[in-house]
């Protein structure tokens, strides 16, 4: 198990090639086809296809992450949609689903107003954006909490800043940690894997962890890590 304190700022598990940059037939990667799966945005979804990749994805998680014990979600950019989003419902049963005891915080952040989706404003959307429209409820849940903050695809990482500033000024928690289960990517990246964060396995020396302070071995945190990536790639 990996525990998420060590993963860094802007990690995410893999990429994802928007829509709009498809082949004509179909998802040009698996990976990019598993988080369309679970976002359910192209016509056509098979319900029991995003059932699927949204199970697979609390396995996958709830089996190589530890060191959390709430869970909150990005919210849509619509309002009042989150509880219908794949990524929520990833959240919610992975807080059911753990052998600890973990808070379903998935209802605690939620959009009091419509913003524009990112290809509607350009790729662009200030953090300012999602602070006037992400509204925090049911603090009391999170406060002394270590809180995993989901999302199913980070872009510019605004809405997962403006989300970890609301959770850390409103309610308290010990620490919050904000994971994508991917990194969109946009053409013209020089590299692919540029669009998502590594980690060394060497954690302990580049992330100046303590051996002495780890509830893990390392050789564990090294076969999670590995998971990590062969999930994206190898998926």
């Amino acid at each position: 198990m990996l525990n998420v304190a060590y993963l860094p700022k802007d990690f995410a598990i893999g990429c994802y090639v928007p829509l709009w940059q498809w082949p004509e037939d179909g998802p040009p990667d698996h990976y990019t086809g598993f988080i369309a799966a679970i976002k359910g945005i192209f016509d056509g979804t098979d319900p029991c296809l995003k059932n699927q990749a949204i199970e697979e994805a609390v396995e996958f998680l709830s089996s190589n992450l530890c060191g959390f014990d709430a869970v909150a979600v990005v919210p849509s950019h619509k309002a009042a949609k989150t509880s219908s989003t794949g990524i929520y419902r990833v959240a919610a049963e992975l807080s059911r689903q753990s052998s600890e005891r973990i808070v379903d915080a998935t209802a605690c952040l939620h959009r009091i107003k419509d913003i524009k989706k990112l290809a509607e404003s350009k790729g662009k959307r200030s953090m300012q954006t999602h602070l006037d429209s992400i509204q925090l409820r049911h603090s009391q849940r999170l406060k002394d909490k270590r809180i995993l903050l989901l999302d199913d695809v980070r872009c510019s990482g605004s809405s997962l800043d403006a989300c970890v500033q609301i959770l850390n000024n409103e309610a308290l928690p010990t620490a919050v940690y904000p994971l994508a289960l991917a990194q969109s990517w946009y053409d013209g990246m020089e590299d692919f894997e540029q669009a998502y964060a590594h980690i060394d396995f060497e954690i302990h020396r580049d992330y100046q962890v303590q051996k002495e302070i780890l509830n893990i071995e390392k050789d564990q945190e090294r076969d999670a890590l590995g998971n990590l990536q062969r999930f994206a790639f190898g998926h």
